[in-house]
């Protein structure tokens, strides 16, 4: 997330481009260790990064920036949006299944359903542009 942050000024670079690409791998696969991307501020990068592409296909060709690349872009962070809310999805079902059955863990796999669900409302921003 640091290479992302160093080159926030230019959002539809090669090398955000590539970072994207590779975050979507990760968050996409089932053996990636989400609870480290969150730690790292996983919904944070995703929602900014979220802003500054929908503003450049915004922006259009008018402002000077490539709308297919920004599309793309915008495609791609889609998609690892949906990998990232199914994956919550699966967490807070699980949690609510241990928690319904009592069994041991129910209490630590409830707050990390909740826990998980008030990182991601940062993501709720992105509603706005959604339903646009």
């Amino acid at each position: 997330f640091q290479v992302l942050m160093d080159h926030q000024n230019n959002p539809l670079g090669r090398v955000v481009q590539g970072i994207v690409a590779v975050l979507n791998c990760l968050v996409t696969r089932k053996e990636t260790n989400m609870r480290e991307l969150y730690e790292q501020g996983l919904t944070d990068h995703v929602t900014s990064l979220f802003f500054e592409v929908w503003n450049s296909v915004c922006e259009g060709e008018g402002g000077g920036k490539d709308v297919k690349t920004s599309i793309t872009m915008l495609l791609t962070l889609l998609d690892s949006l949906n990998a990232i809310l199914r994956y919550v999805s699966e967490i807070v079902r699980r949690a609510l299944q241990v928690k319904n059955k009592g069994g041991n863990g129910a209490q630590k796999e409830a707050e990390f359903g909740e826990q998980l669900l008030m990182m991601n409302k940062s993501l709720t921003d992105l509603t706005s542009l959604l339903t646009q």
